[in-house]
C-alpha cells in the first residue's frame, strides 16, 4: 500500500527497492505455502527437469533486469545429453527452481555467478555470494526452510553447503525418479 498509495512519498530509491523486494519475497512465500497446503499440488507426473529449469532461467532474467542485477550462468552442457525427466509435481518443481535461482540472485550480489548441473539422480545449483548485508541475511534461514519443505514434499533430499564466497544446494532425487 505504501508504494501504491503515494507515488510522491518521501521514500528513497533504496527504500523503494527494499520494499519491492520484501513484497516479492512475501508473495513467493505465500505461493509456496499455499501450494504445499493444497493436496492436488502433490500429484506426481513425469516431468522434464530441463524444461522447468529453462523457464526459471527466463524468469530470472526478468527479475535481474527489474532489480538491475547481472548474473553469469555456468550450465553443465552435458545436461543436454542426459535423461532429465523425473516423477515430480510440475508446480512444486517450478516453485523450487524459481526460488533457488531468485535466492542465488538475491544473495549473490550485483555480479553473481550461478552454476547449474543436473545428473541422473541429483540437481546442483551453486552461486557466488556477496559479503553479507544486514537486509539480506535475515531471510536466509527462512529461504532454506521453504526450499526444504518443497523438496521434502517431493520426497527428495536437500543439502546446503556454504563456504567463503560460495553457496551450493544439492538435491538428491528419490530412487523412483532414476
Amino acid at each position: 500500500n505504501l508504494l501504491h498509495r503515494d507515488a510522491n512519498a518521501a521514500l528513497t530509491q533504496e527504500d523503494r527497492q527494499l520494499l519491492t523486494s520484501s513484497m516479492t519475497e512475501i508473495d513467493q512465500t505465500l505461493e509456496i505455502l499455499l501450494a504445499l497446503a493444497r493436496a492436488e499440488n502433490l500429484a506426481l507426473q513425469e516431468t522434464d527437469l530441463l524444461a522447468h529449469l529453462e523457464h526459471a532461467i527466463l524468469n530470472l532474467e526478468k527479475t535481474a533486469q527489474a532489480h538491475q542485477h547481472h548474473f553469469t550462468l555456468d550450465l553443465d552442457e552435458a545436461v543436454f545429453d542426459k535423461k532429465t525427466t523425473a516423477m515430480t509435481n510440475p508446480h512444486l518443481l517450478t516453485l523450487l527452481f524459481n526460488n533457488l535461482l531468485n535466492n542465488a540472485l538475491f544473495h549473490g550480489g550485483d555480479q553473481v555467478i550461478i552454476r547449474i548441473s543436473i545428473d541422473n539422480d541429483r540437481i546442483v545449483i551453486g552461486n557466488s555470494i556477496a559479503p553479507p548485508m544486514p537486509s539480506h541475511t535475515s531471510g536466509f534461514t527462512h529461504g532454506k526452510n521453504l526450499l526444504t519443505r518443497i523438496v521434502h514434499a517431493l520426497d527428495w533430499q536437500i543439502d546446503f553447503q556454504n563456504s567463503t564466497g560460495y553457496f551450493e544446494v544439492s538435491i538428491k532425487l528419490s530412487p523412483r525418479d532414476k
